[in-house]
This record gives structure tokens, sequence and C-alpha cells, in this order.
């Protein structure tokens, strides 16, 4: 019985883990690029929410109920959508997007791509070593936290290895 509590528990950790990165990356790329283009409009409201969320988080009722309330209470998705955007994450990114040549982008402009193919085509295969890098931190992060378990989880066969390990 103890064997397999380990095992379920490593595959929670496991999809906990890969899932939580993927969205992780998908999402802080998203939010960084357009953060990142000079011609935004209202950047500069947006970079200051973006700050503020990094000074000041919601607090751990407020979150629990939030959770409880759109449903994740009890779900190993509570583990993953409270973490996906890190303001640290974004400014990481933003900072190496602002980093890339203009003139490359520019170019692709001239021959009628559109933003998005731009970001797919162009910005991401060249945005490999901040992938890797923040896909590190993120994965590191999700495998070892397990307060968010302790918190939002009751049933015991979604409990990731940590809290197993913690147990025994």
């Amino acid at each position: 019985s103890q064997n397999s509590n380990i095992l379920n528990s490593y595959r929670n950790t496991i999809f906990i883990t890969v899932v939580g990165t993927l969205l992780t990356l998908a999402v802080t790329t998203l939010t960084a690029y357009p953060l990142s283009r000079p011609q935004l409009r209202g950047k500069a409201v947006y970079m200051t929410l973006l700050i503020f969320t990094m000074m000041f988080n919601g607090g751990l009722i407020p979150t629990f109920l939030l959770i409880r309330g759109i449903g994740l209470y009890n779900s190993l998705w509570a583990l993953i959508v409270p973490t996906l955007v890190s303001a640290y994450y974004v400014i990481l990114m933003i900072s190496f997007f602002k980093s890339l040549s203009e003139s490359l982008l520019e170019a692709a402009r001239i021959d009628g791509a559109n933003e998005g193919y731009m970001l797919l085509h162009l910005v991401v295969p060249l945005s490999k070593p901040i992938l890797a890098t923040i896909a590190l931190f993120a994965a590191v992060g999700y495998w070892n936290s397990y307060f968010g378990a302790i918190v939002y989880l009751r049933d015991r066969s979604l409990w990731p290895v940590q809290l197993v390990l913690r147990e025994i």
C-alpha cells in the first residue's frame, strides 16, 4: 500500500511539474512579448501592475477562497494555475526579448510577417536560452512545492511526493 502511494504521488508530481512548466513557459512568453514591444500602448500601467504583484500577494485566505470559488479545490490544477505567471520570469523574458535584434524583426515586418508569426518563427527559436532558464526555475519550483498541496488538496491520492515523504 505504501509503495502504491509513493508511485501515485510520483505520477502526480511529474504531472504537476511537466504541465506546470510547459504552461508557465507559454503564459510567460505570451505575457512578456507584447510588453517588450516599444509600440504597446499603456505599457507603463501594465508594468506597474506586474511589479505590484511582485511586492504584494493576495494572501493565503483570499487565494484559498478564490481557488475554492473557481472549482479548483482538491484538484491538481490548484497547484498549477496560481503559479502560472511569475512577475520575475516575465521581467527576465522581457529583458531578453529587448536584447534581440530589432532589425531582424523589422525585416520580417517588411516581408509581411505579423506579430504572431514573428513570435512563433523568429523570437521563440532565438529565445531558447531564456526558455531553458525559466523552464529550469519553474520545474524546480513545481517539483519542490508542497505548501500548496497542504492547503488545497484533501484527497490523499492527489498528494505529490513531497507530502507522502513528509508523512513518512
